[in-house]
């Protein structure tokens, strides 16, 4: 197969170039870090360069979620007004973080309507791809730098392969559901059980939940907000679980340590624990917010705040003092922006929540996203962590680009 050199790459169309591009950004995602930041600048820098980029910006600006998007960027931002003048530079750096967001306005005014799911596909692709190398780990196959037999993450922690494979499961099973072929029906569901197998050897316990949680409401997308539909997703669920709990060694661990960090939370107030920790940074949180209720503390601030409390008030928390962020996406948001940036913040996903497509398997994939990412914002601040951030972006802005679609604006 010949190899594309840089001549001939360079007299593709602005606009099929930015195609493809999008399909390799969406095939690295959960393979590798320098490869999300290489095709988020060269999208970016192309588009630019691009002569129809202003024609369908007017459409992407009418969107709620993404109005809401934009504003809570520019609130963070703004924050920055009542941040601490020693705190300016590292607080410039967080919100800086966002830059990811012009990848949503690259991707949502300019893909074709059919490499939509040629795009979903590649991310479905690489996730086999990342998928096999840590069944490979698991096994003793194979060696990377990352990861190990306890907990196979071949590129990125715990919790972010968790909530990767908790979306894909759900993905792949929105296309189980709505696939008329026998033949794909097969092997999509074997797909589905393999990523449901992987997410069960992985210790990221924030996967679980956003599965079980995601699980149930696409059921009940599916097939109705009735309490039979309701009732088959539990107990769908519960064989699910109890499978995973009895040959899952891994599964089998986290459920034991989870218990044992509640009960010790519980009857020892031990905050040193993983959800001792998580359940002491809200604590900090509710003080925060008592006292700086509307603007919050201003991003840095906020830990510098979470510590400055633990050491007069809560010198049992000690072990927290070591938190860069709060472990808790509302947390963060709340502590560092205040009711006002939380209110923004979660106007985002109700603006996604009311956006209607005719295309049953994207209002599928509408209902897997917001309920993965709203669960998985308990345990970790997704939206500050490249990983998950960049899956966010990639299918906020496909969402918006089939509702355009589907609204007749291309």
């Amino acid at each position: 197969m010949p190899i594309i050199d840089l001549k001939t790459l360079l007299m593709i169309p602005i606009n099929q170039l930015l195609n493809l591009l999008f399909v390799a950004f969406a095939f690295v995602l959960p393979l590798s870090r320098a490869g999300i930041v290489f095709f988020s600048l060269l999208i970016i820098l192309v588009w630019f360069l691009s002569h129809e980029k202003y024609k369908r910006l007017k459409e992407l600006a009418q969107s709620h979620a993404f109005q809401a998007l934009m504003l809570f960027w520019l609130y963070t931002f703004v924050s920055l007004v009542w941040v601490e003048s020693h705190n300016w530079m590292d607080a410039i750096e967080y919100v800086f973080t966002y830059w990811y967001f012009l990848v949503i306005v690259a991707i949502a005014t300019t893909i074709e309507q059919e490499k939509i799911l040629s795009t979903i596909s590649a991310f479905v692709v690489g996730m086999l791809v990342s998928e096999l190398l840590s069944y490979g780990i698991f096994f003793e196959l194979i060696s990377l730098n990352h990861g190990s037999p306890d907990n196979p993450t071949p590129f990125m922690n715990h919790l972010d392969y968790g909530l990767y494979l908790a979306f894909t499961s759900l993905l792949i099973l929105s296309r189980l559901l709505y696939e008329e072929s026998l033949k794909y029906r097969f092997f999509y569901l074997l797909f589905f059980i393999s990523v449901t197998i992987n997410l069960f050897i992985v210790a990221g316990r924030i996967g679980y939940l956003a599965f079980g949680v995601g699980f149930v409401m696409l059921w009940m997308h599916r097939f109705g907000y009735l309490w039979r539909a309701f009732g088959i997703a539990m107990g769908a669920l519960v064989v699910i679980v109890s499978l995973a709990f009895n040959l899952s060694n891994t599964f089998h661990e986290r459920v034991n340590v989870s218990l044992d960090n509640l009960q010790k939370l519980y009857y020892h107030q031990d905050y040193c624990t993983s959800w001792g920790n998580r359940m002491g940074a809200l604590i900090i949180a509710k003080e925060i917010v008592a006292q700086e209720p509307l603007l919050g503390s201003g991003v840095i601030d906020h830990t510098d705040r979470l510590r400055a409390i633990i050491a007069h008030q809560y010198p049992q928390m000690e072990c927290l003092s070591w938190f860069e962020h709060y472990h808790n996406q509302y947390a963060e948001v709340v502590t560092s922006l205040g009711l006002v940036g939380l209110v923004i913040f979660l106007s985002i996903f109700y603006a996604l929540v009311r956006m209607r497509f005719e295309n049953r398997e994207f209002e599928s994939i509408k209902v897997v996203f917001v309920s993965v990412f709203l669960v998985g914002f308990i345990a970790e601040p997704f939206m500050m962590k490249q990983f998950s951030l960049a899956l966010f972006v990639l299918f906020f802005a496909l969402l918006h680009a089939q509702y355009f679609i589907e609204q007749g604006k291309r």
